[in-house]
């Protein structure tokens, strides 16, 4: 297909304006986008601070209830003798604090005097008290329906069944800690209400032991506060505590608490209990957490978290460390809909792409216009260079015009004919480059040197052709060369030349290089890369994909300009490059992708990581060569391929060593691994079945001589 110059420019230049706008436009978007981000950040972290505020206020006001009445007990104020001030004293704290759900003082005897919270949020009075045969526990109700509900009613139990303070835990938790302590968080039996337990041990001057009070806080207090926040549109807080359990959900009133409590039905006495993880209800608050753990778990320890929800839509969600009480540690997580932040950014991207359409259209006519005034020009000079590409040197025109930059490139057309006339005889491209460069003739010369000969081979490209148009043949398989060609440039290679569907490098020469081996073998995990790549995009549009194979070998060999004085190759020959093909084609045999001899690794430091796979002699040679597979660079291989390589080479050891029993067991082993799949496990497999049926002489050392290229 041919296009005019004129819409060719016009294509250029809007495409530039497109592009530019469109830059613009994504730079914008993104800097907003990240503005916006930036402040959501600053506005989830001031109100993860309020929140903070808040939580530490609401456990902070028991210890500060606690501290009171430990003055009071303390200074003799509340006498200890009398029961009933006792539960009016903790009547009257729990009625002027709404987070409290019970006060209890108890005594060093067993008694306890208490004030609670029911159910129907009254206020009730218990008290227990032992003599020397009984418990007697009494109730005084705000509320005269419980008088006649036989779960609060007065009883009196013996003293090995009654009530004894000293045996509850937080009694325990009081005389070990020896001052104000917290218990861990319980869910109440009486409610759908969970709660922390503040407890104070109070003593006298002496330090003996005057009574102990502790406070229940009921913890949906916070959820409700949760519930008052306005975070822009949609967003919710929530708070985890130390076992990673979410204890507060915006929540409005009781009714709501089935988003945080679940119904209990196998423990009786606590028939309510907190959701785990994978079953809470809201389940973007479930996502946030448990990429929050997964980030924690593997040292990642982001707090800023960005996920899409099973309903296509995107959050973000702040975590934020706190600790609290007992010097637990708590989170805050902060759950914001992207669609929130991104509202008034994707009305102005509306805008923005309005006026990058009326652009175009303003360009488009501007660059036809254009060029008009250079077409002529062009078109007279596009014939020479039609003559240069087939290399027809000898014209000597010169297109003349007023235009400047059109004058520049027809003396730069003028300049390249003229060298093109010498460096026309040099191939790889790179060598006429280096020698327009040196202004210098090539002339036929050669020297030994220690080079790295890479050779490659697309396999079964016969039958690959013949599923292929030639037009899209040599379209695929300029793709192919052109990014193999790239990756070896990229690495210092010298691309040598195209044989049919093979490519072959070297790296050393014509620039001195100590490292070749290395960037060879990097080139050629690289061209691996480009592969798989190309793999993938050849797969979806339903081409026959490209599988190449590639040998490595360093060795000796004469490199130069060879040929003859009108036709010269910079190239390499030698017995060593014979080797270096032999070796790719290897791959086939073995079935594997990359294969370097034992030279090639010995002159990579260690950099990579290698299974040596056998030891042959190819067609053609009579002295055996170590080969290895290349897997990878050192680091960069996962653990289990690196495991499978260290167990083949234990069976290659065992084969060597003319132990074939117990080298098939490791090959049978390494085949199963590779399910069947591992061409080297099969045949190394079945060589030692034939030698344990028919063993080989003495003189036998190991070494395969192979049959064919």
């Amino acid at each position: 297909m041919k296009i005019s110059l004129r819409f060719t420019f016009a294509t250029v230049v809007t495409t530039l304006t497109l592009f530019t706008s469109l830059s613009v436009f994504i730079i914008y978007y993104i800097g907003s986008s990240r503005s916006l981000l930036l402040l959501t950040e600053s506005l989830t972290n001031e109100v993860s601070k309020g929140i903070i505020e808040k939580t530490r206020l609401f456990f902070d006001s028991a210890e500060m209830a606690n501290s009171q009445l430990e003055f009071l007990i303390h200074n003799g104020v509340l006498n200890l003798h009398d029961d009933q001030k006792l539960m009016d004293t903790a009547a009257e704290w729990i009625s002027t604090n709404t987070g409290f759900t019970s006060v209890d003082i108890a005594l060093p005897s067993g008694d306890k005097f208490k004030a609670e919270r029911m159910p129907d949020n009254s206020i009730s009075k218990r008290s227990y008290v032992r003599d020397e045969n009984s418990v007697r526990m009494s109730w005084q109700h705000s509320n005269p329906a419980y008088n006649d509900d036989p779960k609060f009613q007065n009883t009196i139990k013996n003293l090995a069944t009654g009530y004894d303070a000293r045996t509850r835990p937080w009694w325990a938790t009081a005389m070990k800690n020896g001052k104000t302590s917290w218990t861990d968080m319980y869910v109440s039996a009486l409610r759908k209400q969970f709660v922390y337990s503040c407890v104070t041990p109070v003593y006298d001057s002496e330090r003996k032991l005057l009574a102990i009070s502790y406070i229940d806080m009921n913890v949906v207090t916070l959820s409700e506060f949760l519930a008052t926040l306005n975070i822009l549109q949609n967003g919710k807080a929530f708070i985890l505590n130390e076992k990673g359990q979410v204890i507060a959900v915006p929540i409005k009133d009781d009714s709501d608490l089935n988003q945080l409590v679940r119904t209990n039905s196998v423990n009786k006495e606590n028939p309510y209990d907190l959701y785990p993880l994978d079953q809470l209800p809201d389940i973007n608050i479930r996502k946030s957490i448990e990429i929050y753990l997964i980030n924690q778990a593997i040292g990642k320890g982001a707090s800023f978290i960005e996920f899409t929800s099973s309903d296509s839509k995107q959050y973000v969600c702040r975590m934020t460390e706190f600790m609290n009480i007992n010097h637990n540690k708590f989170t805050i997580g902060i759950l914001i809909p992207k669609d929130d932040i991104m509202a008034s950014i994707n009305k102005i991207r509306r805008y923005i792409i309005a006026g990058i359409a009326f652009l175009t259209l303003v360009t488009l006519g501007i660059g036809f216009a254009i060029s008009k005034a250079i077409s002529r020009s062009l078109t007279a000079l596009s014939v020479e260079v039609e003559k240069i590409g087939k290399l027809e040197l000898g014209s000597d025109v010169i297109v003349n015009t007023r235009l400047f930059e059109v004058h520049r490139i027809s003396e730069a057309v003028v300049n390249m004919r003229n060298g093109l006339r010498s460096f026309k005889k040099y191939v790889p491209a790179d060598l006429v480059v280096y020698l327009n460069e040196q202004r210098k003739e090539a002339v036929l010369e050669g020297e030994r040197q220690k080079l790295t000969i890479f050779f490659s081979d697309i396999a079964d490209f016969t039958s690959i052709s013949e599923k292929l148009s030639a037009e899209r043949l040599v379209e695929n398989l300029g793709i192919y060369f052109e990014g193999l060609s790239s990756v070896i440039n990229d690495h210092k290679g010298t691309l040598d030349k195209y044989i049919g569907d093979c490519v072959m490098a070297f790296w050393g020469a014509p620039v001195p290089n100590d490292n070749h081996a290395i960037q060879a073998c990097s080139t050629a995990l690289a061209c691996e890369a480009f592969l798989a790549d190309l793999h993938n995009r050849w797969t979806v549009s339903g081409q026959p994909v490209f599988d190449t194979r590639i040998g490595l070998h360093t060795g000796e060999v004469i490199v130069g300009n060879i040929g003859s004085p009108d036709r010269m190759n910079y190239t390499v020959i030698g017995d060593n490059v014979n080797l270096a093909s032999r070796l790719e084609g290897l791959n086939k045999y073995y079935g594997t992708h990359i294969i370097l001899s034992e030279s090639c690794l010995a002159q990579t430091c260690d950099q990579f990581a290698v299974r040596k796979l056998d030891v042959v002699a190819v067609k053609g040679k009579s002295t055996a060569i170590l080969i290895y597979e290349l897997l990878g660079p050192v680091g960069g291989v996962e653990q289990r391929l690196i495991d499978f390589a260290m167990r083949y080479e234990l069976g290659l050891d065992l084969y060597l060593n003319r132990q074939w029993s117990d080298a098939a067991k490791v090959f049978m082993e390494t085949h199963k691994l590779k399910n069947g799949r591992d061409a080297s496990s099969t045949i190394l497999l079945k060589r030692c079945e034939e030698y344990l049926a028919v063993p080989p002489g003495e003189d036998w050392n190991g070494v395969y001589t192979m049959r064919s290229k």
